[in-house]
């Protein structure tokens, strides 16, 4: 199935027992090369991960792809914000990206599942601007 070398293009933990690696197969093929999600179990205790399944990375230009890139970009700055935050300030982030969960799940339409997200990547970034601000005066 894989020839040669396949450049990993993303990685994200979806829980503390699973993720999964975005890959290019047939990277030879350059622009054209064909993207795909690895979904592996994480067992820590053994060290281990264990492969699960794959899936076709989720078309762009697709709205229901393009839903599904939005809501894991959101991630990166959540990651990222979560790491500059005393641990009560954690928790409260915590709460509310769960609120945010919810509400995004509410949503039908894919294109207000974008907006939302794009929206919520905005709030972050800014909190991660504040809170960066904040250390740089400490």
């Amino acid at each position: 199935m894989f020839r040669g070398c396949c450049p990993i293009i993303d990685a994200h933990f979806i829980s503390a027992h699973e993720c999964y690696v975005t890959v290019n197969i047939d990277s030879d093929s350059g622009p054209d090369a064909r993207r795909v999600d690895l979904y592996f179990q994480i067992n820590a205790g053994g060290n281990a991960l264990v492969y699960e399944r794959s899936e076709h990375y989720p078309n762009p230009t697709k709205p229901l792809g393009a839903s599904i890139l939005a809501s894991r970009q959101v991630e990166r700055p959540y990651q990222t914000l979560r790491g500059f935050l005393n641990e009560d300030d954690r928790q409260l982030l915590t709460m509310q990206q769960q609120s945010w969960l919810g509400g995004l799940e509410s949503l039908d339409n894919y294109g207000d599942r974008v907006a939302y997200a794009q929206m919520r990547i905005a709030e972050l970034r800014q909190r991660l601007k504040e809170a960066l601000q904040k250390k740089s005066a400490e």
